[in-house]
């Protein structure tokens, strides 16, 4: 049987059926393979996809960043598919947040980005933005300049969104119910006073009882220690205030005239 499948399989319909096959690929199977894993997401959020390219991404920077960070400890501190697992969490939180911001007309304007990224020091020359430090910094980490702002524009919005929600709060019936019975309520108060002084002069206490009650609270009668030190303070505000300064050519011309005073008038 083999045999014979074989000597038919050199005739018209087996290169029928390999033009088939053929066709086939070139219709579906190249646009699938150049297509590659672009169409695959890792998660869905309210319809909207989390592609498995921007999970790599941020995955592979954390990676990194974990990576510089543990050294050679890393195998031993970071566990992987708890890293991916963390990764997926931030994508899913992240487009919510990107979802919630678009229905709430919450949004980050171009000039509040540039500040935003011109004010940070890494990408700063002699304490000024500089664009080439920027694009170097950028490439040196993987990223271009377009998917830096995106995703430095939707970290803007998670702060703000983050800031909200921190500074956000909510009052029930009951709370407000017991403030208010709190802030209204009365209270009536009963005392009496009892004069110590006519009972001094019958009172007597021993020296027992004096000697009893001080090793009681013997604490209470201890001070910190004290430390009485003389000193002199030399201030040279202080000094320069009792100094004068002379003017040596002002000396000169109080002379001089002195001088002057001192001669009489003579006519010849």
């Amino acid at each position: 049987m083999l045999q014979s499948i074989r000597d038919h399989a050199q005739g018209w319909i087996a290169w029928v059926i390999v033009g088939l096959i053929i066709l086939t690929f070139a219709l579906f199977g190249i646009e699938q393979y150049a297509q590659g894993d672009k169409n695959v997401a890792v998660a869905e959020v309210n319809g909207e996809e989390v592609g498995a390219n921007e999970f790599m991404s941020l995955y592979n920077r954390q990676k990194l960043r974990l990576q510089q960070q543990f050294g050679d400890m890393y195998d031993s501190v970071v566990k992987d598919e708890q890293l991916r697992e963390q990764v997926l969490d931030a994508l899913i939180e992240s487009e919510l947040i990107r979802q919630w911001s678009e229905e709430n007309k919450m949004l980050i304007s171009d000039p509040q980005l540039a500040a935003s990224i011109q004010s940070a020091q890494i990408f700063q020359k002699d304490g000024k933005f500089d664009e080439a430090t920027y694009n170097e910094v950028l490439s040196r980490n993987g990223l271009n300049v377009a998917r830096f702002e995106y995703e430095q524009r939707q970290f803007l919005i998670e702060s703000q969104f983050s800031n909200l929600t921190q500074a956000s709060a909510f009052t029930t019936d009951w709370e407000v119910e017991q403030l208010a019975k709190l802030q209204g309520q009365e209270r009536q108060v009963n005392y009496l006073r009892i004069d110590q002084r006519p009972f001094l002069k019958t009172a007597v206490v021993s020296d027992d009882e004096i000697k009893a009650f001080y090793e009681e609270n013997s604490t209470a009668y201890i001070i910190p220690e004290k430390v009485k030190i003389d000193y002199v303070e030399l201030s040279q505000a202080e000094l320069a205030k009792k100094m004068m300064i002379y003017n040596l050519f002002t000396t000169r011309i109080k002379v001089c005239f002195q001088l002057l005073k001192s001669v009489k008038h003579v006519t010849f």
